[in-house]
């Protein structure tokens, strides 16, 4: 999980508050570049100030801050973790020596919350996310943005979450790399023609493991282990 740097937030911030629609994302990691953190967001107090000081007094804060998180003695970042108001933790992380922008979200369902008679839909899920979205509606713009940024992505669907990730060069790119990577989790497409190629592609993936002999050993506990658990699901 690689995470943006603090005064990045106070220039984003909205974009992330846009996964309060999401309702299994559990956690996003930003990182940023190399630019020196912003003095007015030196403290938790100036941080949170910033993000609340337009609101009404009707209004919530936008997010909690969280502890601090625990580093080693050589670890350089600087890190900081925020609860956003639907439950979503955020972990930023500052790193002077980063020449890119990345982030990472994991969302808390895989392949265990798979239905039996949909073996699979959560891989498929995690593909057809990359086919775009309402506001970013063209077929690979992601990934031909990001690659025109020196970035790149990927994704993986394991038994208990599904995790998602970019990363570009520099900061010019960042925000329009994070306004894709959020959107397509808030109104993904879904298109018919990526359908049926993903479908194909997943069953590939499946076939090209069933050599393996990690996924053999894991099929075997599966079978041996109560078909009433979801490990034992495909």
């Amino acid at each position: 999980m690689r995470p943006i740097r603090w005064c990045a937030l106070r220039k984003r911030g909205a974009r992330l508050l846009r996964l309060n629609y999401v309702p299994y994302l559990t956690s996003l990691s930003i990182r940023g570049t190399n630019r020196k953190v912003s003095p007015q967001v030196n403290t938790g107090q100036q941080l949170a100030y910033h993000n609340t000081a337009t609101m009404s007094t009707k209004q919530k804060p936008s997010f909690e801050l969280l502890p601090t998180p625990i580093k080693g003695n050589s670890d350089w970042r600087d890190f900081r973790a925020l609860r956003l108001a639907n439950g979503v933790t955020v972990l930023l992380v500052h790193d002077p020596y980063s020449r890119t922008f990345a982030a990472a979200a994991r969302v808390a369902a895989g392949a265990g919350a798979d239905p039996r008679t949909y073996p699979g839909l959560a891989h498929f899920t995690e593909h057809m996310c990359f086919y775009g979205s309402k506001k970013f509606p063209v077929e690979n713009d992601y990934k031909s943005f990001l690659a025109q940024n020196g970035g790149r992505s990927n994704g993986s669907t394991s038994l208990y979450a599904t995790s998602f990730f970019f990363e570009v060069v520099g900061d010019e790119a960042a925000q329009g790399a994070m306004d894709r990577f959020v959107s397509f989790f808030v109104d993904p497409l879904f298109t018919e023609s990526g359908t049926g190629r993903e479908v194909q592609a997943v069953d590939s993936e499946n076939s090209k493991n069933l050599t393996n002999d990690g996924r053999r050993r894991l099929q075997i506990l599966k079978e041996i282990c109560s078909q009433e658990h979801y490990v034992s699901k495909f």
